[in-house]
């Protein structure tokens, strides 16, 4: 059947329904209306409470990935106060240790003319051996606080330290002519060994600052 045909059709009902048929379209225009209503109100309702899962689901993760990142600043902050105290404590006993390893046997020096030459280097000697003590306890005590790099140059400023305290306590200056020659080849290595911690610290911090 064609178009022309079911038109033919549905004016031959209409006429036969008089206004009844009137009324039924309006009847069905106006369910239809109900009918989109209540659809457009029940895809309202589900589509808010799928709205509502969401942002509760958001806001559970959001507190998740806070409570994460507090704990995380958390720990760098801890970690960063924890180093920068155990490093600054490191380079001020290996400073005062340099400075005692300077005045042990320097190859110029100035001097009371009334103290015992030997006395002297004894007093120095003591002075010494306490900041190298000392300076041993602070890295070996605090190693695990710190990295490993900055660990093995400490290791080697240990060392070269462990050379001057042995060759001082070996050889005496009227027994080895190069006696002050090596101290002073000793400290230069010393010094260079503090510097490249130096810079390995001030580096770590800077790092820590960063990440922090």
């Amino acid at each position: 059947m064609d178009l022309r045909a079911l038109i033919e059709v549905a004016a031959t009902i209409l006429a036969a329904l008089g206004g009844a048929g009137v009324i039924i379209i309006a009847c069905s225009s106006w369910l239809g209306k109900v009918w989109a209503s209540r659809i457009l109100e029940a895809d309202r309702l589900r589509y808010g409470q799928e709205l509502e899962r969401l942002r509760s689901d958001l806001e559970a993760s959001r507190r998740v990935l806070q409570g994460e990142l507090d704990k995380t600043i958390h720990v760098h902050r801890v970690q960063f106060e924890t180093e920068f105290r155990v490093l600054s404590d490191i380079w001020a006993k290996l400073s005062v240790l340099r400075s005692a390893m300077g005045g042990l046997r320097p190859m110029m020096d100035i001097i009371d003319p009334d103290e015992d030459p030997h006395a002297r280097f004894l007093r120095r000697l003591k002075s010494f051996d306490e900041a190298f003590r000392a300076f041993l306890r602070a890295v070996d005590d605090q190693s695990p606080f710190y990295p490993e790099e900055i660990f093995q140059e400490l290791s080697a400023a240990i060392q070269i330290t462990r050379r001057e305290s042995i060759s001082v306590s070996v050889e005496k200056p009227e027994h080895n002519t190069d006696w002050y020659k090596e101290g002073a080849t000793n400290f230069d290595a010393l010094v260079q060994s503090a510097n490249r911690v130096s810079t390995l610290i001030r580096k770590r911090l800077e790092d820590l600052r960063v990440h922090a």
